[in-house]
Order: C-alpha cells, then sequence, then structure tokens
C-alpha cells in the first residue's frame, strides 16, 4: 500500500487556474448567465448520457464538439415531463462514438442561441488507479454549505460520483404526494451547483428514504411503485457495456477492474419488526446474488442505509432486516469474488472492519455522510462501534482509490470537506483466498 502516498493521491486531481461554478441564481435556469441544470450519467470509453433539466417552451436542440475535430454521434434524445407542471421536461441524451483523451462540448441551443454548454471526457473504465467518490445526504436548503462542498468535490475530481442515497429531500418542503415528490427533486436539481459545473464528472445514483418518498419509509408508503418514475427520470441511464439496470432502481457496472452494485434499500423494505422481514426484496437479493456469483472481480455493495449498524439503532440492514442479512452474508461467503461496502444516511463517515468470521476473511464498510444535510459535533460517536477505525461527523464525502487483483482488492478512503480538508485516512486490504 505504499503506492497510495497523499501527496499521489491527491496530484493531478486539483484543478489548477480553473474558476469554480457558484451560480448566484437559480430561478431563471433557462438564462444563459445560469444555465441548464446538466448531470453526466453513465459513461464508458466510447459514450456517455446525460440528463438536463430544461422548459418546454426552449425546444432545445444539442451540438457536441471534439477537441480532436473528429465527429461524435448524438445517438438518441428522449424526454420526460413532469406531469404536475408539464412546462419542466427531463432530457436524456445518449452520445456515442467517443473516445478517450478528448475533450467534448455539449451545446444547449435554442432558437438559434446557445443557451449552455459543458465540457466533458469519455471514461476509461479500465485504468488501474480510478478513483471515485462516495455521497449522500444532500438538503438543497444549506446553500452556503452545499456551495462548499460541491467546490471541494470539483477540485478533488474523482473519476466517477456514486450517489448513494438523498440526493434530494422530497419530504422537506414536500407534503407526501407525487407532484411534491416531482417539485422538490426539480427544486434540488435548480438548487446544487452540482448540476452547473462546467466541467462535467460521470455519475451513478441510488436511493434511500428522503429521495424516495419520506423519512424512514418503507414498502407500505403510499409513493412506492411511483416516485420510481421520478428518480429514473432524474438519474435513470440507458444500459450499455457493462451497465446493468436491477430491480427497482438497483444498477450494477465494473469500472477499475471492480464491480459495483447499487441496492434499492427501500422499494422492498419491511417494517422494523416484521417477522422474517426483508429489505431488498426477494427478487433483487436473487439479481445481486446470479450477478455477483458470474466473476471473482473486487465487488463493492453500495446502499443507502448501513450495513453493519446495528451499534446505532438507526435504519441499518443488520439492526433491522437480520433475516434476510444473514442470509446475504451466508451466500457471500459463498462466491469467489471478495466483498466491500459503501453506504451513508448516518451523517456522519465512518470507516469499520468487518471481522474475518462474517464472511471468511476481512472485510470493510466505507460510510460516507453527510454532503450537506444537518449533522453536529460529536454525532458520531454517541454510540460505541467496536468495528470503527476512523470516523469524522464534518461536512464531507469519501474519495476511494483502488488497486484490484485476482481475489484481492488494496484500497485508501479519504473523507474530504471544506477546502479539501482530510478529515480521515484510512487503507485496507481485503484478500480473498480461493473455495475449496
Amino acid at each position: 500500500m505504499s503506492q497510495f502516498t497523499r501527496r499521489g493521491f491527491l496530484k493531478g486531481s486539483l484543478l489548477t487556474g480553473v474558476a469554480l461554478s457558484t451560480q448566484e441564481a437559480r430561478a431563471g435556469f433557462l438564462t444563459a448567465s445560469s444555465g441548464l441544470p446538466t448531470v453526466q450519467l453513465f459513461t464508458d470509453e466510447t459514450s456517455a448520457q446525460f440528463r438536463v433539466l430544461t422548459h418546454s417552451s426552449a425546444q432545445l436542440t444539442y451540438a457536441i464538439e471534439a477537441s480532436d475535430g473528429h465527429p461524435v454521434q448524438l445517438e438518441s434524445v428522449t424526454r420526460t415531463a413532469n406531469p404536475y407542471k408539464p412546462t419542466d421536461v427531463m432530457e436524456h441524451l445518449l452520445v456515442t462514438g467517443l473516445s478517450l483523451n478528448v475533450v467534448y462540448t455539449l451545446k444547449m441551443i435554442s432558437n438559434g442561441r446557445v443557451l449552455d454548454s459543458r465540457e466533458f471526457t469519455a471514461l476509461d473504465t479500465r485504468k488501474a488507479n480510478g478513483r471515485f467518490a462516495l455521497v449522500s445526504c444532500m438538503m438543497d436548503l444549506l446553500t452556503p454549505i452545499q456551495r462548499y462542498m460541491w467546490a471541494a468535490m470539483e477540485r478533488a475530481r474523482p473519476d466517477v460520483i456514486f450517489i448513494i442515497g438523498d440526493s434530494s429531500y422530497t419530504d422537506v418542503g414536500g407534503n407526501g404526494t407525487l407532484e411534491s415528490n416531482w417539485r422538490r427533486h426539480t427544486e434540488s436539481r435548480q438548487s446544487l451547483d452540482l448540476y452547473f459545473w462546467k466541467r462535467l464528472i460521470p455519475i451513478v445514483a441510488t436511493w434511500d428514504d428522503h429521495d424516495y418518498a419520506g423519512n424512514n419509509a418503507t414498502k407500505n408508503s403510499p409513493l412506492n411503485g411511483k416516485s420510481i418514475n421520478v428518480f429514473k427520470a432524474m438519474f435513470g441511464f440507458t444500459p450499455r457495456g457493462s451497465a446493468e439496470n436491477g430491480p427497482g432502481v438497483s444498477s450494477s457496472m465494473e469500472f477499475f477492474g471492480q464491480r459495483f452494485y447499487l441496492m434499492d434499500c427501500r422499494s422492498w423494505r419491511d417494517e422494523w419488526g416484521t417477522k422474517n422481514g426483508l429489505q431488498w426484496g426477494e427478487e433483487q437479493e436473487k439479481w445481486l446474488m446470479s450477478s455477483v456469483a458470474k466473476g471473482a472481480s473486487p465487488t463493492w455493495l453500495l446502499n443507502g442505509s448501513q450495513f453493519f449498524g446495528k451499534y446505532l439503532e438507526k435504519d441499518s440492514f443488520e439492526g433491522r432486516h437480520p433475516y434476510q442479512f444473514n442470509r446475504v452474508l451466508e451466500q457471500l461467503r459463498a462466491i469467489e469474488a471478495p466483498i466491500a461496502f459503501g453506504s451513508g444516511d448516518v451523517h456522519f463517515s465512518e470507516v469499520m472492519r468487518i471481522e474475518r468470521p462474517v464472511l471468511g476473511y476481512e472485510t470493510f464498510e466505507l460510510v460516507s455522510s453527510s454532503m450537506h444535510s444537518l449533522t453536529a459535533p460529536w454525532i458520531n460517536i454517541r454510540k460505541v462501534n467496536p468495528r470503527r477505525l476512523a470516523t469524522t461527523w464534518h461536512y464531507n464525502f469519501v474519495v476511494v482509490q483502488g488497486r484490484a487483483q485476482a481475489g484481492r482488492l488494496d484500497f485508501r478512503a479519504l473523507s474530504l470537506g471544506k477546502n479539501l480538508n482530510v478529515y480521515f485516512d484510512q487503507k485496507g486490504s481485503i484478500v480473498r483466498r480461493s473455495l475449496p
């Protein structure tokens, strides 16, 4: 692990001389000065996908320019309108024919006028030293905090960002209806600096309670089966290459020699205390196990709720749904792939060492929370956690650099905050010996 020096970890990731996007106004988001809320989604070596929030009257067209002058194909554009406010339209773009080491410019044009433009690149999914960020808990009302936190992320420049829950707090300022769920997702899209970056970074997302329906919501929420359409309008992507959509809002893909599974921990979640209660449901569990068993690459399971969080007496898989949790662990013990865990939700970050008897080898859970939601000093140590190696209560996100090989994953995880302050710096190795 000596190759993971702090200088080497951050060197080359800090943008020198690039002005950070700090949009001062969001209300008039059709004007060129504030731009159109835009997110880059699943991306690989030859394709990229985007979601652009626009107004139906704009009648956008798109142009893509490449720094090397080679033509690029805008393969498809599909539109999803807010049924309660049809003037709000989310457009989904699929761009193909990309090459590595080329900077592309996506131009958004209305009536011959460029309303906005963004730079982006293809993603080298096979690079050995790829860096990904884990992010959760993104309340849009904390304007000064979200501004400096996304400025820090923009400077950190991970290769890909995984949003693992609470991309919007739909229940804060909402009333529990599908109409308010649409409105709050749209307001978050118009409010967060993430969606106004000049240079985009690929993002893949899953949800947790607040962007699904409301605080601690289960499968019994009236929005179950309905809010999924809103979330997919915001973050949905078309499967390509290694990427696959699973049940609910779950998905999987392979980056940097590692597989990533973003799980849906709300659509099938039983109420706490249900006999043999489930968090992921039967179908999602079968999908996950069937997929993970097909390979031996190091694998991250990413979930909105903590996995090993029984000590906190909150929404963890271990604490709330032990029947399915133990069943999942039993199946993972019989799989060749070394497994690591990532989660959010709890409004503090920590690294947990998971002892050898659990899976037959030592592993880790990385908890990343909160990006810009409510937190407080010492919230992270109000309960004793014997598995804890490192923790912080500050606003932060976790950036991970991993090196994968057969049966082994070495990683380094940094908790970063305002001005790229480092709150913890933790290394780990997961070694999975071959099964008999």
